[in-house]
């Protein structure tokens, strides 16, 4: 898969998109999860976005922003399937 990010917005997106798949397989796959092995599995994924984003050339501006997505989304998502669950 190729993706091209430009002006930044691509990456937010991928990181925004990563954080919801990352909720949900979560909450699919251990539905009794704590809240400290969530904020684990987020760091962890985090780190592993920031690495693969450095290698492509993303500017540390872009890594920030793409975290920052990541995360928001991350628990946007949680507090969604926790009221509709």
């Amino acid at each position: 898969m190729t993706f091209v990010a430009s002006e930044g917005k691509g990456w937010r997106d991928i990181g925004a998109a990563c954080g919801e798949a990352i909720a949900d397989l979560l909450i699919e796959t251990c539905p009794s999860i704590d809240d400290n092995s969530l904020d684990a599995a987020l760091r962890r994924a985090g780190k592993r976005l920031r690495t693969i984003m450095l290698e492509r050339g993303a500017q540390p501006p872009d890594v920030a922003a793409a975290l920052d997505a990541m995360t928001a989304a991350f628990r946007s998502r949680l507090q969604r399937l926790e009221f509709f669950g």
